[in-house]
């Protein structure tokens, strides 16, 4: 199993480029994306919304996600005082797992110790995890 993992923050209301431009980070982006039910929720296709993100740069993480994700929030520290002034009631910030896995291979967990559930708090992010079959591998 491989994983990546990556930082986002973005929001109805969130100025994408505006905080791109502020954060100043070499290989990040901003993109538009569909907001989905939460937990299982029905959506309606009339009402979903898009919302504005900027993203990090997706990093190739060792098999080891729960050191990685605290790596990667110590490395983006300085971005709390930008991702302070954000609206929080409108305005969402996320790490995101992303493990890739064989066919045939077993999923298998990880875990998060005290001083990363700590930075996910100072920077008052989510933790998402998605794991989807490795495309990049031959068949």
């Amino acid at each position: 199993m491989r994983f990546e993992i990556y930082l986002y923050i973005g929001g109805r209301h969130f100025d994408a480029e505006s905080f791109s431009v502020q954060a100043d980070i070499p290989g990040s982006c901003t993109k538009e994306i569909k907001e989905i039910g939460r937990r299982g929720a029905e959506v309606c296709p009339n009402l979903i919304s898009r919302l504005q993100v900027w993203e990090t740069p997706r990093v190739t993480a060792s098999n080891h996600p729960g050191d990685d994700v605290k790596a990667l929030l110590l490395h983006y520290k300085r971005l709390n005082p930008l991702i302070a002034k954000e609206d929080r009631s409108t305005v969402a910030c996320w790490v995101t797992i992303v493990g890739y896995y064989d066919e045939g291979e077993e999923p298998r967990g990880f875990s998060f110790d005290h001083e990363t559930i700590g930075l996910l708090n100072q920077f008052g992010a989510s933790l998402e995890i998605d794991a989807g079959h490795d495309l990049s591998k031959p068949t």
